[in-house]
Parts: C-alpha cells; structure tokens; sequence
C-alpha cells in the first residue's frame, strides 16, 4: 500500500500537482452520507456575511468565566466564531471544588450562549424563509490531550491519566491504541469538548534529544507503518468513544520529526528530500485520509506545519513562508490523490496557531507589530478552513480580543468587497459546517448537543492504562541474558533502596494546588503496597527512602540536603514499638552510602536545567557511589536521553515513556522481578545499538516458506496450482520432482503466482507493510538460467508475486529478504494436448514404500515416498499426495518418469523432544531432592547426601541418552511410545538412588 502511495504522490509532486481536485470515484463514504450538500448550502444561505467569517475562528481567552459581560461570550454571541480552545495556560479550568463539574458547566454555558444568539439572528435576519433551517451551529469546543500529564496534556486532575504516544507505540498493538482512544474520546466528550487537537503522527526517524524540536513521547514511534496503524487505531478509538461527537485533528502535517528546533520559539527548517518525506513522514497522514477503510479511522481535519520543507519549497531563507501559510506548497501536498480525495469528501484543514512566535517574527522581524488580519487572511488563501488564532495579538494577555474582533472585522469587511475571497469564505465555512453536522447526526440541537450525567464514569479507566503500561514497558540495556547475570534477584529484605524521582510540578489553574508528575515518593509506595506490610512482606518499608532530582542535584553541588522523611504509615510504621519520631534520621549522604539499590525515575535532561541534568551529573562525578551497587534506571520520558558511556555505567536501564502512576507502579513491579519486560523499543536507540531499521526487517532465523495467491501453505499431503484453461499445468512440490527436462513454448501469459508465509521481524511482529522480497527463479533445465522478479512489497506481512513462464520444465524458486532466505520450491510446467491429466504432487515419507528419483546433475538424489493408485477417469485422484486436472493445451505433453518403489523403508530415529529434556531435569531434581532429605533425616553426613544426588544425576541421564542415541538394545523400547525417554530417565534416576542408599549404608 505504500509503495502505491509513494508512486501516486511522488508523480503528482513531481509534475507539479496541474491536475484539478475532483470528487473521487470511490462510493459515498460516512463523510459524505452525513453532510448531503443541498443541506450544508441551506444552512450556508441563511447565513449573513459576519456569520460566515465567524465560523472560520477558533479562538482561546483567559479564565473560566464565559458568563454575559466576558469577552469570550462577546465573541461568541456578537462575533459568532466557529469555537474555542481550552488550556491550562489561558487558566481555562478549576480542579479546587470538582473540575469535572466546572468544565461541563462551562462548555454548556458556551453552547447554550452560542444557541440562543443564532437563534436571535435566525428570526431577526430577512434572508429567513421558511424553507431554510435553524442556522444553530454547535461551538467546536476543543484541547489537546495527548497524555504524559503537563504540558501536552491539559486536563491534569479528574479524568484518567493517559498514557504517551510513545508508550501506546511501545505496545505494538492496534488493541492498545484504541482502547487509549476510546478511554480519550468517552471522557472528553463527556466533559462537552468535541474537538481533539491530535493524535500527533511525526515519525521519529532519526531521535535528536538535544534538540528542543525533537517530539520525543508525542510520537508513536521511528517508523511510518507503525505511526500510520496505531494512529488509526487511536483515531478510531476517539470516535468510537466519543460515539462520534468528537472531530480529530491529525497534527502537524507534513511531519516535523526532523525540525531543528521547536515551533514555540521560531519557524524550523526540515531538509530531507521530497521522496523521504513522502515515504516517511507523510505516509501517517495519508493511512488517516484514505476513504477506503473504516470510516472511523479517519480524521476530521489535519493541522499544517509551521515549519519550512526545502524539497516543497527550494531554497529556504528568512522570506520563506512557513507551510501553513504556503499556498503553494500546502496546496501541492493537498492535490495527493489521497488527501484530494478526502478534501473532495469534507475533509477540514485546521491552521496551526497563529499567534506564535515564529509567525509573529516573519511579518514584523522587530517583533514591534502585530498585523492580525493579514496573518489570518493569508492562512485562510493558503488553504486553510479554521483559522486558529491562539496567543494572538503583540501582547496576547493584552491584545487577544482585540486582535480577534479585528481580523475578523476586516474579513467581513473584505468579503463584502471582494468576491473572490467571499468565495474562497464560503468554502471553507462549508466545510466548517459540514463536519459540525457530521458530529451530530445532521441536524444538531442544543439538547443533543450538552449532557446531563456521565461524570461519575470519568477517570476511572485506571486499569485500562495499567494493562497499557504492562505492554509497553521495555528493556533498554542490557539484553535479558546479561541482565539475568547482573541481576540475578530481585531486592531483598535489609538491603537499602534510595530512589531518586524527576518530579515535574503542574497547576489545573494559577491558583489551583501543585500536581506532581509523579509525587516524589510514588514508587516508594507502590513498593511498600506490594512487596511490604501489608503487601508480601518481601522488604521493609524503612529500608527506602526517596528524593527528588533537585535534592540530589544539591547533594552532588556540595549543599546538604535535608534528612530523609520519617517513614510514615504508607511508608509502613509495621508493628514495631518504638514511635516512628524517635527513629534516627539519616542524611542522603549516610542513605546512599548504605544503599545496595539505586533507583533513578528520569524524566528529560534539558542542557539548561539543573534538575533534569542531575543523573548524568551523578553519572560522571560520583564513579565511588556507582561501584558495588545496582544502579537502575526508568526514563519516563523518551529513552533514548542518555549516551552510551552512561547506559554502560547502569545495572539496568528501562523505558517507562510515561509519569503516570501505573506506569510508576508498572515500574515497581519490574525491579521485584514479577514482569518482565520485552525489549522491542519504538524507536532507534543509540547508546544500546538498538537500529529500528534493523529490528524491523525480516528475522533471518524464522521458518520461511512459500505459499499458494490464496495464502494456504504448501502441505505435505498435496499442492495444486489451478490455471485457466489453454494454459500451463503447474507441478509445485516442496521436494525435488523427477521430470525430463524439456524447453518447449508454453502459451503467452501463462502465469503462476506465490505468496510468502507471514514474515515477522527480529521483534516478533508483522514486518510493516511495503518490505521488500525478491523472488529469483532458476531454470534448471537450461543450466540455471536466473530470472529475478520483485514483489510490489508486504501486505500484512505477506510478499505475493506473479512469475510469467514462457517455457516447460524444472523450475527452481526461492525468496529472500534482507537476511532471511525462503525454502526452496520446484515447479515443473508441461504442456500436452487433447484431454491430459496435468499433475500435481507432493511426496510424503510414509512407511509403506520408497522412492529413489534422479534429478539433473545441479539437484542431490532425494529419497523420498508415494503410494500410487491410477485412474483411468479424466480428472482423479492417484492417492492423497497426487491430483490429476484435465487441461486442453495446443502443445506436445511433458513426460513425467514413473515412481520406482525401493523394497525396504530405513526405520525414522527415536522422537525425542524438549519435554522430554524438561522430564529428565524435574526427575534429577525431584529424586536427588529425596535422596538428600533421606539422607540428612536418618543422621547420614553430608557426603553421602552429596554422594546419592551425584548418583542419582548420572543414573537420569545415563538412561535419557542410552535411549536418544540409540545405543544397542534401545530399539527394543520403542514400544513404549512418546512416554520412553522420559519412563527411561526416571528409572535411571530411582537406580541411582538405589545405589546411592546402598553405598551410604552403615557398615
């Protein structure tokens, strides 16, 4: 699917996007069933010019008060806008009473301000008919909840935490995705929010963890099939808990995984060539436009970059245009056959925000004006149809209102005057109003459009994201066997843990509490509850103690920390007498030196920032501390922060990706040992030499085999390539067939396709769509003659291609990718004429005759197995291993040598398999375990218990090798079937203990 893709867009970029955007062929889709045009025109028409301008601008505003008097409810009911943006910066929420409450009362407030002004104008405006609708459009109502608490995620207190995308990608699975989706989609909309800013579908390609423009855990991962298929998972996911009443934006198209900086501070510059932006960082934003899929998996709206792309826009400089504002770039990207498709169908293109910096500094480099309708109209002729004016103005604290209510009076003003830009309104406001119809069957009221109850349902998906949390923990370094070695155990009792948490501080409001991101002793609970009292009783609760990264930085800058908190209750007081505030305190200093464990929660290592820094300091300064201690590492943030040389310093170090508290508790359970985490990272890591590239090509050591178009697998038994008629009979065999080699013409475009078995990559996983496999096909009846033929790439992990024969015989045929090589598989064409039987076998090895065929000199002799029954009938069955087909064919037939049965059958070796090793283990160990209580419960030394499990050791596996080995007399317990290994390793172990009791008697 994405070689078609690449193809198709790599034409229409390169020619320069001159065909028109036209209404796709495909069928009505959701999009279009839902919004019929004659109903959108209506509802257009009985609009006046302010009206329209209106619904083109999303706006924010400071506070949480949109009662009557407040400027936000003067742009709503005077203005009309089209919706809001809600966030923590503008104070936009309250969590000091019930958050949950606050936030629905105020998105009903906003709506039912909106419904009663459209109302209003409906009856006031003469353009009125009867025939015309309510012109009530529902306020988009919108935040960006992308997870991983502040700042990307901007509802901190009473909904459930959700996780990053990044931990989602750490999944691997479509499932997690949706279920993450869903828990987004279901709590939002509850709340009265209808417009989802994300998911975020940059693939992270190349991590730059220096850079403040690297997405980091905002990306699903390094490669775009992956980013491309839990997206749509996501998307699907949202509309699906949001029962459709939620619009999802996929941001920031084209991609900015490779900016060089962050688009909060200037407008980044992306260099990569148009062929490896197509491929790479486009390719996610067109798996969420295709129509043709599940409807739910398709977003509302895309929200364009405001970076600068050299391959779409040349030589980039301080006059070029961010892409959001590019008319000419952005508009060669929507003419993709794809996204032309999906525009053609409504879809909505939502600007990236407007008032930030970088835009603010390429119209005035001075940064001393603020044109905002200059900004705003050249976003809206650029392309795009919702003009989000967020930090608008030069002062936005100041300016904002006033800033909007110009822009969008001078648009109104333009509209009146100008007839193209009138036109260029229309349209987008009829996308505008076709996605709000979309989200409420049609024809939205406002008693459709609020909610009554559902809140107590909100933030009590806790579990979901544990089970995510479980999935996407991963193992960074070392891999699982050296890891077993260094760690062979988890802490014990009286072995002291110190662990140090990256506490970020967050507020719902300026004057709401602080929220940590995790609390500094997070993990120090989760410990206590599940391995202290009351838990399993495995460690103390005073044997931890917790801090901060900015204590520990005081602690490596020479200042003295203060003492460790008193262990509390949750930190477990147990049953001991002595009251907890007369127990010694001790200083970080005495703590870690004491320490056998320690812990590190990492968050993210900025080169400014004292605290994010403090491990690394630790690291490099403090070689004494780390010495005879095991120092473990959970990055909450991306996992790809700390260079090779650190990594090398650690006992363990693993990728959380995520500060929320099952991710933290998730974290618990890692070091005690009871999960064990997989080591499939989402992205490219490389201080572990952990290549995304590489794990995601073909696994070399996996069974590859070649499979019939249908994708049925070669059997055994039979194989049969069925032809149209006038063609070629097919003979596919997975053993060598004896055929007389013979070049005769076949018919012209004779054919035979093959497929793979489902390859999966050095991970485990399905390879991503488009990996490529090679099929070569030898000719083994012209000395080898090679022909090569590719297959156009995977699809759901499987490679199919089609091999043109244009002559009879041997064919020999094999698959590789990368690495990974297929089985062999013959084919042997012929041809005949009148009524043939064309045949198809494949030999078996059975006990009831032997076949010895001959091959040509470039194929070893085979022995092999058939049981022959001829028919005379035009199509029959010789026996299960071969078919005959009648076939009319213009040609003389191709002789197939009969089958010579040999008299005798050599006799298969013994089965012996891995249970059968694991039986002869737990006998070794079960019966010398015996031997030894025997042993020391009558008196007997230690010797002769060591003497008895000695014996009984040699006596298990003199017996399992005796029979594996097939040494004289064995054959003869072939009778006792499946059982004889393990039978035979138990009798060795019990004739051991015999002797062993008997040497140890006393004498």
């Amino acid at each position: 699917m994405y070689r078609f893709l690449l193809m198709s867009a790599s034409v229409a970029v390169l020619l320069g996007m001159l065909m028109p955007v036209g209404t796709a062929d495909s069928g009505l889709t959701a999009l279009q069933e839902a919004t019929p045009s004659p109903i959108v025109a209506d509802i257009l028409a009985g609009l006046s010019p302010s009206e329209r301008v209106g619904q083109l601008f999303v706006v924010t505003f400071e506070g949480s008060s949109v009662d009557e008097g407040t400027p936000i409810f003067n742009l709503v009911t005077r203005y009309g806008v089209g919706g809001l943006i809600l966030s923590v910066a503008n104070d936009n929420f309250d969590d000091r009473e019930n958050m949950k409450l606050a936030t629905r009362e105020m998105t009903e407030k906003l709506q039912q301000s909106s419904f009663d002004a459209s109302m209003v104008a409906y009856e006031e405006t003469s353009l009125a008919t009867p025939q015309s609708l309510s012109t009530y459009l529902p306020l988009l109502i919108g935040v960006s909840q992308e997870g991983n608490g502040s700042p990307y995620s901007e509802l901190l207190s009473g909904v459930t935490p959700l996780p990053s995308s990044m931990a989602v990608g750490a999944t691997w699975s479509r499932d997690a995705a949706r279920v993450v989706g869903q828990v987004t989609g279901y709590e939002l909309s509850q709340l009265g929010i209808n417009l989802l800013l994300g998911p975020n579908l940059d693939v992270l390609q190349r991590p730059q963890p220096a850079n403040l423009g690297d997405p980091g855990v905002r990306s699903f991962g390094g490669h775009q099939y992956w980013v491309s298929e839990l997206g749509k998972a996501y998307v699907s996911g949202v509309h699906s808990g949001s029962k459709g009443r939620m619009a999802v934006v996929a941001k920031t198209f084209p991609g900015t995984g490779a900016a060089d900086r962050a688009t909060d501070l200037d407008i980044p510059a992306i260099s990569k060539s148009l062929d490896d932006l197509l491929v790479l960082d486009v390719a996610p934003f067109l798996a969420v436009t295709e129509l043709d899929q599940d409807p739910l998996s398709v977003v509302d709206a895309v929200m364009p970059s405001l970076a600068r792309y050299s391959s779409l826009q040349g030589s980039l400089s301080t006059t070029t245009r961010p892409l959001s504002l590019d008319g000419a770039a952005l508009g060669r990207l929507m003419k993709l056959p794809t996204l032309a498709a999906w525009r053609s169908h409504g879809g909505v293109v939502l600007s990236a925000p407007l008032g930030r910096r970088g835009i603010r500094r390429f119209y005035d480099p001075t940064d001393a004006t603020f044109p905002a309708f200059e900004i705003a109209r050249d976003a809206l002729l650029a392309g795009n149809d919702l003009l989000f004016v967020d930090e608008f103005g030069l002062d936005p604290t100041v300016d904002r209102i006033s800033a909007v209510t110009e822009a969008i009076e001078r648009f109104v003003q333009k509209y009146e005057e100008d007839s193209a830009f009138a036109e260029r309104v229309d349209q987008a406001a009829q996308r505008v109003i076709g996605m709000k119809l979309r989200l409420y069957d049609g024809r939205p009221t406002i008693g459709n459009v609020v909610y009554s109850d559902g809140l107590e349902s909100i933030g009590v998906r806790t579990t979901d994201i544990f089970d995510v949390a479980q999935e996407a923990v991963t193992l960074i370094s070392p891999d699982h066997a050296v890891l077993a070695e260094r760690l062979p155990r988890p802490p014990a009792r009286y072995e002291r843990i110190v662990v140090f948490t990256d506490s970020k501080s967050a507020r719902q409001c300026s004057v709401c509490a602080s929220v940590y991101q995790p609390e500094i002793d997070a993990f120090e609970t989760a410990i206590v509850e599940l391995y202290g009292y009351p838990g399993s009783g495995q460690i103390s609760g005073f044997d931890i103690a917790s801090f901060s990264f900015s204590e520990l930085a005081d602690y490596l800058a020479g200042d003295s920390p203060p003492p460790s908190p008193t262990p509390t209750a949750t930190s477990e007081v147990l049953d001991k007498s002595t009251p907890a505030a007369s127990i010694p305190v001790p200083t970080m200093g005495e703590l870690i030196d004491s320490a056998k464990w320690l812990v590190f929660l990492l968050g993210d290592i900025d080169g400014e920032d004292v605290q994010g820094n403090a491990l690394r300091r630790f690291l490099a300064e403090r070689h004494d501390l780390i010495a005879e201690r095991n120092i473990v590492v959970f990055a909450m943030g991306p996992p790809y922060l700390l260079d090779a040389t650190e990594v090398s310093q650690l006992s363990a170090y693993y990728a959380l990706y995520n500060r929320a508290s099952p991710f933290v508790d998730v974290a618990a359970r890692v070091l005690f040992q009871e999960m064990v985490p997989h080591n499939a990272l989402p992205v490219s890591v490389p201080a572990s030499s952990y290549d995304l590239d590489h794990q995601l090509s073909v696994d070399p050591g996996q069974v590859f085999k070649l499979m019939r178009d249908t994708g049925v697998e070669f059997k055994d038994e039979e194989v049969q390539m069925t032809m149209p008629a006038g063609t070629a009979g097919i003979i596919a065999s997975a053993t060598p067939l004896p055929v007389t080699p013979i070049a005769a013409q076949v018919p012209e475009g004779t054919t035979v396709t093959m497929s793979t078995s489902t390859l999966l990559d050095r991970n485990g996983y399905l390879v991503p769509d488009g990996t490529v496999v090679e099929f070569e096909a030898n000719y083994l009846s012209e000395g080898r003659l090679t022909r090569k033929f590719a297959d156009p790439g995977t699809v759901n992990g499987v490679a199919r291609a089609t091999l043109v024969l244009d002559r009879t015989g041997l064919i020999e045929i094999r698959a590789r990718s990368g690495e990974a090589v297929s089985e062999t598989l013959l084919i042997n064409a012929s041809v005949s004429e009148g009524q043939p039987a064309i045949e198809v076998q494949t030999i078996t090895p059975t006990a009831t005759a032997t076949a010895t065929t001959t091959m040509s000199p470039t194929i070893k002799n085979t022995v092999t197995t058939a049981t022959i029954t001829p028919s005379p009938a035009p199509t029959h069955t010789l026996s299960p291993t071969l078919t005959l087909i009648p076939l009319t064919l213009p040609v003389a037939p191709t002789a197939i040598p009969p089958i010579t049965a040999s008299p005798s059958t050599p006799r298969p070796p013994p089965h012996i398999s891995a249970w059968d090793l694991l039986s002869g283990a737990l006998a070794m160990v079960v019966i010398g375990r015996a031997g030894w209580e025997w042993s020391r419960s009558y008196g007997r030394s230690a010797t002769s218990g060591t003497r008895i499990v000695l014996l009984v050791t040699l006596g298990v596996w003199f017996a399992y090798n005796y029979y594996a080995l097939q040494l004289p007399g064995a054959d003869a317990l072939r009778s006792l079937g499946a059982l004889a290994p393990s039978l035979l390793a138990w009798g060795g172990g019990l004739a051991g203990l015999g002797l062993g009791w008997y040497w140890s008697r006393p004498r």
